[in-house]
């Protein structure tokens, strides 16, 4: 049963790492986009009036994707606590997906709570 949990756990962190990864991915790639805008209306020289509802709209899913980070960064606490109660915990062990406070990498592994 132990088995069972720890093999459950460590195949929701990979997806829940995974999914943290592409949000940040998604963010940069709309950020870019809306950089992107402004500068490709300037460079062809039009007015300022042409292409600001795209301007807006990727604004607008700048901002949801910001809020997607938010929502998947307390949904990775919230499982942090569900470990706990079904008798896991984390331990730094260094190497790993994770980053400390300086950047690090850091390996978590499951281990039954004493």
């Amino acid at each position: 049963m132990r088995s069972d949990r720890m093999n459950a756990t460590q195949e929701v962190a990979t997806q829940l790492f995974a999914t943290e990864a592409a949000i940040d991915l998604a963010i940069q790639e709309a950020a870019k986009l809306s950089a992107l805008l402004p500068q490709a209306r300037i460079s062809a020289n039009l007015s300022a009036v042409i292409g600001q509802d795209a301007l807006s709209q990727a604004g607008n899913t700048l901002h949801a994707l910001i809020q997607a980070r938010s929502d998947i960064i307390k949904t990775h606490n919230a499982l942090d606590v569900v470990k706990s109660e079904i008798g896991l915990r984390t331990m730094a062990m260094g190497g790993g997906g994770n980053k400390d406070k300086t950047g690090h990498l850091l390996l978590e592994v499951v281990a039954e709570a004493a």
